[in-house]
């Protein structure tokens, strides 16, 4: 997409008309307040091949930590059985930024770092939605346990914060955008960009070593997450941060449950966060065709 394309910047999530061109523009070369014209933007097209050029790249870099990954077991430190495969969380943020630098729209990568004043309402279904069910299937296979401590938790919040940092600025400030201009819809958004999110898990939780049903467990709730996230930041116009919020203390949640998720039901989890990823869903649809 070329990088004369600068209205994308300002409205990153406009969505597109019949003819592939954000809503209320005609596709017609126009002239900026300097006198300079622009470009209108490739429309459908290019938002399809830019989509196309991540997910492609992001699945092909990814197989080499899927490969090597058993081949270095787990990682050291870590208290829960994290394989080494799970430190992929590097490629969505390389893909997009080499991917966003060739087009041209580096600059509305970076735009979705910023915070935009929304409702507290959104910042606390963003702390509860990924804590409660995991600490809810905790309590009632477990009962209660010794948390752990301030530092232990502190340390692996900043871990797990990069982690989820790294990945959010592919899946949600890259792709999110462009599937919400493709398609109009947080909902259809979060179908398209969950059901690829899950199969690039797939890999990952195989090589956890747990049997096939917990398998499929995870894979559902690794799609009901990511509806949830993209219901919370297409509601909050907050893209990146809010995404990050919810991801690290998904896994946050889980590694400071009992015996750092050895009691881990997925299938139990998934129940509490079904209608949670319906809600936020709802509400961020609500919130976005309004705005």
């Amino acid at each position: 997409m070329p990088a004369s394309a600068c209205r994308e910047d300002n409205v990153p999530l406009c969505p597109l008309s019949a003819r592939g061109l954000p809503v209320g523009q005609t596709g017609e070369r126009h002239c900026a307040g300097d006198g300079r014209v622009v470009d209108p933007p490739d429309g459908r097209a290019g938002l399809k091949r830019s989509l196309v050029v991540f997910g492609g790249w992001t699945l092909g870099c990814s197989a080499v930590f899927w490969a090597v990954g058993p081949l270095l077991g787990q990682i050291p430190g870590m208290p829960s059985k994290l394989p080494m495969a799970a430190l992929v969380f590097v490629v969505p943020v390389a893909v997009a930024v080499a991917v966003s630098r060739r087009e041209g729209t580096l600059r509305q990568l970076g735009r979705q770092f910023r915070l935009s004043s929304c409702s507290p309402w959104w910042w606390l279904a963003g702390m509860l939605a990924p804590a409660v069910p995991t600490y809810a299937d905790a309590w009632v296979h477990h009962g209660a346990w010794p948390f752990p401590g301030p530092l232990e938790v502190i340390a692996l919040g900043i871990a797990y914060t990069g982690a989820a940092l790294g990945e959010e600025i592919g899946w949600t400030g890259f792709a999110l955008p462009r599937l919400l201009r493709l398609t109009g819809s947080p909902a259809l958004s979060a179908a398209l960009l969950g059901g690829y999110y899950v199969a690039w898990h797939i890999v990952p939780f195989i090589e956890t070593g747990n049997g096939l049903p917990w398998v499929l467990a995870q894979c559902a709730q690794a799609f009901l997450m990511r509806c949830t996230i993209v219901g919370l930041c297409a509601g909050s116009r907050n893209m990146i941060w809010l995404a990050v919020l919810v991801h690290g203390l998904s896994n946050l949640a889980w590694s400071t449950a009992p015996s750092a998720g050895a009691y881990y039901e997925p299938a139990f989890v998934d129940l509490l966060l079904l209608p949670i990823a319906a809600a936020s869903l709802a509400a961020g649809h609500i919130a976005w065709v309004r705005r």
